[in-house]
C-alpha cells in the first residue's frame, strides 16, 4: 500500500470500496425505493461527517441514469441538488429563487437529453419546458415571498397558492406565474418524460431528486426549502432523498415558531412537521459501522504503524483481577475502543483524527533524525488515544497536558482548576457504579460538568483514559504521558491563556542565562501557595540551574517546573528531576499541608523525594522501595527511613541511569536545606 500523508474528506463514489459496512443498508434501500409508490419523500439523517453523502452517491448509481452515466434499465432518472451551492453568498430569497431554477434546469437538461425524435410528445415536452424556464425566475420569487411572511404549521396547497396570488401585482401577470401553474407544468413534463420512456419499451419508473447539505445552510432557510419542495415539487413519479440532521430542523422550526414560554410549541409539533414531509425517515447507522477495517486501512495509508503491529498483542499493566483474557489486548482492538470512546464511528471525524496522527508522526521522525526511535508499540497505542482525547475532548486534555500524572489527580487538582464540588451522596454514588471509585476518576467526572457535552460524555473518556493509563508502567505513567504530549500538543485547538502554560508552549531550549523559567511557575501557583513553600521552590530549582549544565529542556506547567535531559542510550530526553508545590498528607491522621517537593526520576520511573512542609524545616525524605530501585545499584534505606544523606547517592545513580551525562561532583542536596 502506498503511503500518503493525508486522508482526504471526499465522499464514498460509485467504484470506492465500502470500509464500514454500508452495502447492506444501500441494498434496502434500493429495494425499498425501486417499488416505492410516488410520490414519496426520504429523509438520510444523521450528524455531520456520518455518510450521508456517500450513502446517496451509492443510490444514485444503484437506481438511476443521469448525466455522464447512461443506464438503460435503472428505474429512475436522477438529479443531484447540493443547496450548498445555492446558499453561498446569497440572501434567503435569492437562495429560494436559485433552488426551484436550478432544480427546473437540472430536469430540463436531462429530460431534453433524451427526447430525440419529431413526435408530438417530444413537441410538447420541448413546449413545457420553454414555458418552465420563462416562468421560473417570477413564481421564485413570488414563493420566497411567501415562505418569508407566512406563519404557523406548515402551508397546505391551497392557502400556499393563495397567498402567493396575493402577493403579486397587475404587472406581474398573475395566469402565467402562479406557483400552482408551474407545479402543475412540473408534473406535465415528469409524466410525458415518463410516457415516452415507456413508450421506447423502457422500465423507467421515474425521477429521484437527491437534495444534499441541506444542513450546512441556515436552519430557518432549510425549513422554508422543506416547504417549497413539499407545495410545488411534490408530484407523481418523483422521489426526494434529502440528506438532513433532524436538530438543524428543530432549530429552523424554533426560529420560525418562536421558542418562548407559552407558545404552546414543543418537541411534537416539530416532529408534526417533520412527519408532514419526511413519509419515511433513515438514521444512519453509525453506531453499527464496522470500523475497524475504515481504521485499519486508514492506519496503513498514512504509516502510523505497520500491519504486523496492529496485530500484536500488548500487555495490560491494569486489568480486571482473576480475568486472564484481559492481561492482553491486540492493537487494533485497543485502537478501535480509544476511536468507539472519543470520535466514535463518524467517517469525518476519523479522517481528520487520521490527519493529525499524520502531522504529529512526521513530527516525530524529524525530531529523531538520524536517532534509533525507542517508542514501544504501547507507546504508540498510547499516544493515539491521547491525540483522540486532544481531538474529542480538547477541555480534558488541557487539563491533562497541566497535570500529566492523571492518576494522581487529587482534591488539590480540583482546586487548582477550580472544580466544582460534589455532594457526599454524590461520591457515593460514583463509587457504586465502579467507574468513578478512584479518587482521580472523581476529579475527572468534575472536569466534565464543565459543559453538557462534557457531562454526557464523562464515562467513554474516563474509559478511554483508562485504557491508556492500562499500557503503561504505573510508575512510569506521569513521565511517559508528559513526554508523549510534548509532541500531540501542536495540533490542539486551545487558545486561552491557561493554555499559554501548557507543555508545548513551555518547552524551551535551555539557556543557561534565564531565570523566567522559575518566574513563570511561580506566578502560576503564587495566589494559592504559602510565601514559605515558594521561597523554597525557588531555591531548589536555581540549586539544580546552577549544579547542572546538561539540561536541555524546561517544562513548566501549573503542577511543577520539570528539568529534562538527552539520553543519549534511549536516543531521546528524559525528565530526571522535578520541583513543584502541592497540598500533601503531612501526618497518620491525614492533615493535609503545603509543601515544597523535589523528586527524581530514573528511566524506570520515580525513585524518590525530599519535602519542605510550610511553617516547618525539617526535611522529609521517602525512597521509593519498587524492585526497579535495588536493580539500579542502591542498597540503602527506603521508605521514610530513608535520610538526605541516602537520597543523594539514589540521585546521583538515577541521573547516570536517565542521562549518561557527567555527574556534577560538587552537587549535595543537604546545600539546598541551608
Amino acid at each position: 500500500m502506498s503511503i500518503s500523508t493525508n486522508i482526504i474528506d471526499t465522499p464514498l463514489m460509485k467504484s470506492d470500496e465500502d470500509k464500514l459496512g454500508l452495502t447492506k443498508y444501500i441494498k434496502a434501500l434500493s429495494a425499498y425505493l425501486e417499488r416505492a409508490t410516488m410520490p414519496t419523500t426520504i429523509a438520510i439523517q444523521g450528524q455531520w461527517g456520518s455518510g450521508k453523502t456517500s450513502l446517496m452517491n451509492q443510490l444514485k448509481n444503484s437506481l438511476c441514469e443521469f448525466e455522464g452515466h447512461k443506464n438503460p434499465n435503472a428505474p429512475y432518472f436522477g438529479i443531484w441538488i447540493n443547496m450548498w451551492e445555492y446558499s453561498i453568498m446569497r440572501t434567503p430569497e435569492e437562495t429560494l429563487m436559485g433552488v426551484i431554477k436550478g432544480m427546473v434546469d437540472e430536469c430540463t437538461s436531462l429530460v431534453e437529453g433524451q427526447n430525440n425524435s419529431a413526435s408530438s410528445t417530444n413537441q410538447l415536452i420541448s413546449k413545457t419546458m420553454s414555458f418552465l424556464k420563462k416562468t421560473g425566475y417570477i413564481a421564485a420569487k413570488t414563493a420566497a415571498k411567501t415562505l418569508t411572511n407566512v406563519s404557523g404549521g406548515l402551508v397546505d396547497g391551497n392557502e400556499f397558492y393563495a397567498a402567493v396570488e396575493d402577493t403579486l401585482s397587475p404587472s406581474d401577470n398573475v395566469k402565467e406565474t402562479r406557483p400552482n401553474d408551474l407545479k402543475n407544468a412540473f408534473a406535465k413534463v415528469i409524466d410525458e418524460s415518463i410516457s415516452l420512456e415507456k413508450s421506447k419499451g423502457s422500465n423507467r419508473r421515474g425521477f429521484i431528486f437527491f437534495v444534499d447539505d441541506l444542513d450546512r445552510i441556515n436552519p430557518e432557510e432549510a425549513v422554508k426549502i422543506l416547504e417549497l419542495l413539499k407545495n410545488i415539487f411534490e408530484v407523481n413519479s418523483c422521489i426526494f432523498v434529502l440528506a438532513i440532521d433532524y436538530d438543524v430542523v428543530v432549530k429552523g422550526l424554533k426560529v420560525k415558531f418562536g421558542n418562548a414560554p407559552g407558545q404552546g410549541i414543543d418537541d411534537r409539533a416539530y416532529r408534526s412537521f417533520f412527519d408532514k414531509i419526511i413519509q419515511m425517515p433513515f438514521s444512519m447507522p453509525v453506531s453499527a459501522y464496522d470500523i475497524t477495517t475504515f481504521l485499519t486501512d486508514s492506519i496503513l495509508s498514512i504509516g502510523f504503524m505497520k500491519e504486523e503491529d496492529l496485530n500484536t498483542n500488548l500487555k495490560k499493566y491494569i486489568y480486571t483481577p482473576d480475568d486472564e483474557e484481559n492481561q492482553n489486548i491486540v492493537t487494533i482492538d485497543a485502537l478501535s475502543e480509544m476511536t468507539d470512546y472519543s470520535t466514535g464511528a463518524n467517517p469525518r471525524s476519523i479522517k481528520r483524527l487520521m490527519n493529525t496522527l499524520s502531522l504529529i508522526s512526521i513530527m516525530r521522525n524529524i525530531e529523531l533524525e538520524d536517532e534509533e526511535d525507542s517508542l514501544t508499540l504501547s507507546d504508540y497505542t498510547a499516544s493515539y488515544g491521547l491525540i483522540c482525547l486532544q481531538i474529542s475532548y480538547p477541555d480534558i486534555y488541557e487539563y491533562l497536558v497541566q497535570e500529566p500524572g492523571f492518576t494522581s489527580w487529587d482534591e488539590m487538582t480540583a482546586r487548582q482548576f477550580h472544580l466544582n464540588e460534589i455532594s457526599e451522596e454524590k461520591k457515593e454514588l460514583l463509587v457504586n457504579l465502579g467507574e468513578f471509585d478512584e479518587e482521580w476518576e472523581q476529579v475527572l467526572y468534575r472536569m466534565c460538568q464543565k459543559n453538557t457535552y462534557l457531562a454526557n460524555n464523562a464515562l467513554k473518556i474516563s474509559r478511554l483514559l483508562n485504557l491508556i493509563r492500562s499500557l503503561i508502567e504505573p510508575q512510569s505513567l506521569e513521565n511517559r504521558i508528559e513526554y508523549l504530549l510534548g509532541m500531540s500538543s501542536i495540533t490542539s485547538v486551545a487558545s486561552s491563556d491557561e493554555s499559554n502554560a501548557t507543555v508545548q508552549n513551555n518547552i524551551k531550549k535551555w539557556n543557561h542565562t534565564r531565570t523566567n523559567d522559575i518566574d513563570d511557575y511561580l506566578n502560576l501557583i503564587s495566589k494559592e501557595v504559602p510565601a514559605d513553600v515558594l521561597a523554597n521552590v525557588k531555591k531548589f530549582a536555581e540549586y539544580i540551574i546552577s549544579k547542572f549544565s546538561g539540561i536541555s529542556r524546561v517544562m513548566v506547567s501549573k503542577s511543577e517546573i520539570a528539568f529534562w535531559v538527552t539520553n543519549r542510550r534511549a536516543k531521546r530526553i528524559r525528565k530526571f528531576c522535578s520541583v513543584r508545590a502541592n497540598l500533601w498528607k503531612k501526618d497518620d491522621k491525614g492533615r493535609r499541608q503545603w509543601r515544597c517537593n523535589i523528586y527524581f526520576m530514573s528511566t524506570s520511573g520515580w525513585t524518590g523525594d525530599l519535602s519542605l512542609y510550610s511553617g516547618d524545616d525539617r526535611p522529609r525524605v521517602y525512597v521509593n522501595d519498587d524492585d526497579f530501585v535495588e536493580e539500579l545499584g542502591y542498597t540503602g534505606p527506603t521508605g521514610p527511613d530513608a535520610t538526605v544523606d541516602d537520597l543523594d547517592k539514589l540521585f546521583r545513580i538515577s541521573f547516570e541511569d536517565v542521562s549518561l551525562d557527567s555527574w556534577p561532583e560538587d552537587v549535595k542536596l543537604s546545600e539546598m536545606l541551608i
